[in-house]
């Protein structure tokens, strides 16, 4: 029988490449938008259904009416340096909104993903496993530690089927444009086409683990075909600084079209972060298809094609 699944945050890059993965394995697909979401873009296909996630009864109508097999909850205020400045509501949406699809998920028997991060390691060293020493260092870490521990707790307390994946940093060229991997990418190919000539950056001497989102989707759907749930780090398990990012976008001289600017630094800063997806490798039989280098070179030259686009409408409108 055609199986059917819910996505929470069916408007983010997540979503869309889940959904593309699930709607070629022929399943009924459902996204789950905020109303204040409405006008972005969801992969056809997908039947939109609008909520909010911090609305518990809500939850409970939308599983009653689409009767998930399996539910993926990557809805989330996912902006680690924006939940400094809005602590709270980043704390409904992480942890009381996993809570409500927690709670809806085990009375309608559906299979539950949580999208947990690598940010609620905090500067815990590495190379990080599932183990590892939780020490979050934002609001955002904190509010989805929580609700990785919640997941936990409705596992072992009520046999519930959830598995968390630990995602570490994945991109594409879907990621919003207020994440520094876009920004970068998005600068170099106004540089590029003559608008620009610096990119304005925060702390440029992190490292992250970075995949493309499109593999760290087909490891979270792994997950729930396993015949148990468990926890999984979900990583390339390699760290690249920003500046590697910046040199694979433009060049070994990246430095000359970058300027840094410590207003836009974080309060507290993880210096580096990096995974070990052995129990993915070894359990799911996962591993990543796509390149560091490839992530970057599609993510520039999907900006420089958005920016033609752009041009285009203008000329057409002169």
């Amino acid at each position: 029988m055609q199986r059917t699944a819910l996505i929470t945050g069916a408007a983010g890059q997540d979503g869309h490449y889940l959904a593309e993965l699930l709607l070629e394995r022929d399943y009924r697909v459902f996204g789950l938008i905020r109303r204040s979401s409405q006008g972005k873009s969801v992969p056809p296909g997908i039947e939109v259904v609008e909520g909010d996630v911090t609305d518990a009864g809500g939850m409970m109508r939308l599983f009653r009416q689409t009767q998930p097999d399996e539910v993926y909850h990557l809805a989330a205020q996912s902006h680690v340096g924006l939940s400094f400045d809005l602590p709270r509501p980043t704390f409904e949406v992480n942890t009381l909104g996993c809570i409500n699809v927690l709670e809806a998920a085990r009375l309608y028997g559906a299979r539950m993903f949580q999208a947990s991060t690598s940010e609620m390691y905090g500067n815990s060293g590495g190379p990080l496993t599932e183990t590892s020493p939780f020490r979050p260092v934002s609001p955002y870490g904190s509010s989805k530690l929580a609700a990785h521990q919640l997941c936990w707790q409705f596992r072992r307390g009520y046999g519930q089927f959830v598995s968390c994946g630990i995602m570490f940093n994945h991109e594409s060229p879907r990621r919003g444009v207020d994440f520094v991997t876009q920004k970068i990418a998005t600068g170099v190919a106004r540089i590029q086409a003559g608008y620009e000539e610096q990119i304005v950056l925060g702390n440029i001497e992190v490292a992250r683990d970075w995949s493309h989102a499109r593999d760290c989707m087909r490891a979270a759907w792994l997950m729930l075909q396993q015949d148990q749930p468990d926890d999984f780090v979900v990583a390339s398990g390699t760290p690249h600084t920003i500046g590697d990012f910046l040199a694979a976008a433009w060049g070994p001289d990246w430095r000359r079209i970058v300027t840094t600017d410590e207003a836009l630094y974080r309060p507290i800063e993880v210096r580096t972060l990096c995974g070990d997806s052995s129990s993915a490798r070894q359990v799911l039989g996962w591993q990543p298809e796509i390149t560091f280098e490839s992530l970057v070179r599609e993510m520039v030259s999907a900006a420089a094609s958005r920016l033609k686009r752009q041009e285009t409408r203008t000329d057409g409108d002169a």
